[in-house]
């Protein structure tokens, strides 16, 4: 034990000391992802019930990735709220690369993968219960999120989905 918090405390100076900047990337520059910086609403019609969302997307980690936090409330049921977290990242070839995360756990988390041309992003999505595609278009006014493909019930029955929302920039 001794020796493990010798090691430990050796590590935590040597990273404590490192100079990291002398390897850090330059803060990733994005006019889609800095386009969708700040806090947006739609209402959403999802299986036939009216839900409220609000998303904040904010860059973070040294202006590398772009997070999202949805908050979803439906609007006949307020118990009924659902949470989820993106992580939205692009490479150096325009690859975007995202990973969701929500109320549902770990073992829901979701993939996707794409490209921007444009004001249009499109990505392929995946999860242990879920396939589909997203395509978001900026507009002058608004986020056009689209999304659509088939997911597996608790019941463990395919079903299929679309949603499209019109986000608009809250004031």
């Amino acid at each position: 034990m001794k020796n493990f918090k010798f090691f430990l405390t050796a590590v935590l100076i040597a990273l404590s000391s490192a100079s990291f900047a002398q390897w850090q990337p330059a803060p990733l520059q994005n006019e889609f992802f800095d386009a969708l910086v700040g806090t947006s609403s739609a209402q959403v019609m999802r299986n036939g019930k009216s839900y409220t969302n609000t998303v904040t997307c904010k860059w973070d980690l040294n202006h590398q990735f772009l997070i999202i936090n949805l908050t979803t409330v439906s609007n006949s049921d307020p118990g009924e709220p659902y949470q989820g977290m993106g992580i939205w990242g692009i490479d150096m070839q325009g690859n975007v690369k995202s990973w969701w995360f929500d109320i549902y756990g770990a073992e829901f988390t979701g993939t996707s993968t794409g490209k921007i041309n444009g004001n249009k992003m499109e990505m392929t999505d995946e999860s242990k219960n879920k396939k589909g595609t997203t395509t978001m278009e900026l507009t002058d006014d608004s986020v056009i999120y689209s999304s659509k493909g088939t997911y597996i019930t608790t019941e463990g029955k395919e079903s299929s989905y679309e949603e499209t929302a019109v986000y608009k920039r809250n004031k």
